[in-house]
């Protein structure tokens, strides 16, 4: 699907006071205790009322008219359109009426088709949204006074100021600021392209300290389109729609959008239009003068030849093309969104790429399982498969996390080892517990934390000089793109609930290593965009080391490795000379991403994005054609090369 978000408006709470917006409001709402988040939207523990909720969500709602209108205008003022009117006009003025409503009319027909097809387009992409009906669960009053209920309503019905009850296998509908938490993880993959969970709490402590990059860390914030992986929570909805994260950073942008390559050829052309129609109108007066000594029917003269010099006809010529590009296209199940797409996804010569749901599939397959000396040991296997299954069944989850999920699929019968407490998942500690019945301990989590807890790896002590062997062994495996995960045992000697202070005096038996799984249509996609003569450049928000191994695997030649800290250290012409080399852009946040990708436009290249996050969102509205798709590596390749037979079919025959 061609995509391109519609600009969003502002925001202002109930009192008129400019509402926080942005990254800088979210951190000005993460660090202001929960009665201040609740006072500053007018709101409570118990939620909105209903009355109060129908005001909100018309006052912030954008509502299809707005788009209509845009989509409107913008069919009005295309540039061959506004030549047509420009001749029209012309044509009147010197008593050709027959002639002026004739090329009035072609104006109107080029323009309705335009709107038509776009307009089929927009109804067809709100038609796949629909089919996917996604709803949150808010705290709501009948009226005020009453006793609040939890109901749910579709995520688009959320309002700022809702009370939002997240659970498992929930999409955070809005961005959140946390009022409590239980265990709450958060997939926040759509936003960073990272594929493991982040941990999010509402404890109120002191602020935590963080770089300006470090937001989507914060433990208090959860972002519109992640999902909830384990946990439950209760938060306070202070962005909503286009006035979340993202929405508020593309507003930030100067401008209203990219001038793509389709934009800038018709702008040439027309302005080469006008141009000679204003050169041939004083040398034909001129001449005509002259020779005629006829100064008024040399003017005429002068209209006529500067009229017939212009192609009238090609305006509505363009526009069919590009409206049967696009119907070609829909056979072939893309949506083309903006008709210029057809051309610039046609002349696209470079196409930057997103990692997580692009290049691999949103899930990590385990890799490896070895023992303390690094040869391949079931017995590792086993044990990271109970810690896994009874994470999961104690902890009360619908499912595991992805870590989990890669551990249990074709783990067979586990029932041997049953589980009777767990300590589950979380990022302070960086590990999972959980208590068997026979009092054993069976510890999974970061290699460095649960060497910590260990005293002893396989048959040897674990001194010095055999815990900075077993931190290279995890080092080598990273190299390679493999994320290792250790795996300890020991015995509980004491009763009462299982704590962390019972993860002591463990034995090492080995690691279990994960890497991200890639799409198995991937390699061939790449070789066909390389025959094609489109170059690729990966832009991703995830790990250098897991990306690179991405890349070798998906066929993409890596020349070096750019990462987002040092993106605003280059300028724009360093950027566009690494990236058309071959480097990949690792741990690179939303505006970096759009930025290599105007770096790349004012280098002169025809830029394509292709991602599915909403992460990606500022770039996909940079390039020259953005594309989001499902099934992003299969689709990126037949959307591409049916672009192209539709471009050289359709443009190679007639222009």
């Amino acid at each position: 699907m061609v995509w391109a978000p519609d600009p969003p408006v502002a925001a202002t709470s109930r009192t008129g006071e400019a509402a926080p917006s942005g990254a800088e409001g979210l951190r000005e709402c993460a660090v202001q205790p929960p009665l201040a988040v609740l006072r500053r939207w007018e709101t409570s523990p118990k939620g909105l009322d209903e009355a109060e909720a129908q005001e909100r969500l018309l006052r912030f709602d954008d509502g299809p008219r707005r788009r209509r209108a845009r989509r409107l205008g913008g069919a009005v003022a295309a540039p061959f359109v506004v030549v047509l009117v420009f001749l029209g006009v012309v044509s009147a003025l010197t008593g050709d009426v027959r002639g002026a409503v004739l090329i009035c009319a072609l104006a109107v027909f080029s323009g309705a088709m335009r709107y038509r097809q776009e307009s089929r387009s927009g109804r067809a992409a709100a038609a796949l949204r629909t089919m996917v009906t996604t709803t949150a669960t808010v705290l709501r009053r009948a009226r005020a006074g009453a006793e609040p209920m939890a109901r749910e309503v579709p995520v688009d019905q959320v309002v700022p100021g809702d009370v939002v009850l997240l659970g498992p296998g929930d999409v955070v509908p809005a961005d959140l600021r946390l009022l409590n938490s239980v265990d709450l993880e958060i997939n926040q993959a759509m936003l960073t392209g990272e594929s493991l969970p982040a941990g999010k709490h509402a404890a109120w402590t002191d602020p935590p300290e963080g770089r300006p990059g470090d937001l989507f860390d914060h433990p208090r914030l959860c972002f519109m389109g992640t999902t909830v992986v384990s946990g439950t929570g209760t938060a306070v909805a202070v962005a909503t729609g286009g006035r979340t994260y993202f929405g508020a950073a593309d507003r930030e942008r100067p401008g209203r959008g990219t001038e793509t390559a389709f934009d800038r050829g018709v702008r040439v052309v027309s302005w080469t239009l006008v141009a000679a129609m204003l050169a041939a109108l004083p040398a034909v007066v001129a001449v005509a003068g002259v020779l005629r000594d006829d100064w008024y029917h040399a003017l005429l003269l002068a209209i006529a030849v500067a009229v017939a010099a212009t192609p009238e006809m090609m305006p509505l010529v363009v526009t069919a093309l590009l409206v049967r590009g696009a119907k070609g296209l829909a056979g072939r199940q893309v949506i083309v969104k903006r008709l210029p797409a057809v051309h610039d996804l046609g002349a696209m010569d470079t196409l930057c790429v997103d990692k997580t749901g692009t290049l691999t599939e949103e899930h990590v397959a385990l890799a490896c399982h070895l023992d303390p000396l690094g040869r391949t040991g079931p017995e590792v296997l086993r044990w990271a498969r109970v810690n896994a299954l009874w994470s999961v069944e104690l902890a009360g989850r619908v499912v595991g996390d992805v870590i989990d999920e890669a551990l249990l699929q074709d783990a067979g019968n586990l029932d041997s080892a049953s589980g009777v407490d767990a300590i589950p998942f979380d990022y302070a500690r960086r590990r999972a517990t959980v208590l068997l019945g026979d009092g054993r301990l069976v510890v999974k989590g970061a290699v460095e934390d649960v060497l910590n807890l260990c005293t002893v790896a396989g048959d040897t002590v674990l001194d010095a000089e055999e815990r900075a062997r077993l931190l290279r062994l995890d080092d080598r495996w990273a190299a390679d793109g493999v994320r290792l995960l250790a795996v300890a045992v020991g015995k509980r000697t004491r009763g009462g609930p299982l704590t962390p202070a019972d993860e002591q005096d463990l034995a090492l038996i080995g690691f279990v290593g994960f890497r991200d799984r890639l799409d198995p249509a991937a390699p061939a996609a790449v070789r066909g965009l390389r025959r094609r003569g489109v170059a690729l450049v990966m832009v991703t928000g995830d790990h250098p080391l897991v990306a690179r191994r991405i890349c070798r695997d998906a066929g993409i030649e890596v020349s070096g490795v750019v990462l987002g800290r040092e993106v605003g250290d280059l300028d724009d012409a360093e950027l566009a000379r690494l990236a058309g080399a071959g480097t990949l852009f690792a741990r690179v946040g939303p505006p970096q991403k759009a930025r290599i990708v105007r770096a790349l436009q004012q280098a002169g290249r025809t830029v394509g994005y292709l991602g599915d996050g909403v992460n990606d969102a500022p770039a996909l509205r940079a390039a020259d054609v953005g594309i989001t798709v499902r099934g992003a590596a299969t689709g990126y390749v037949l959307a591409t090369i049916a672009v192209r037979h539709v471009y050289q079919r359709v443009f190679g025959r007639w222009l």
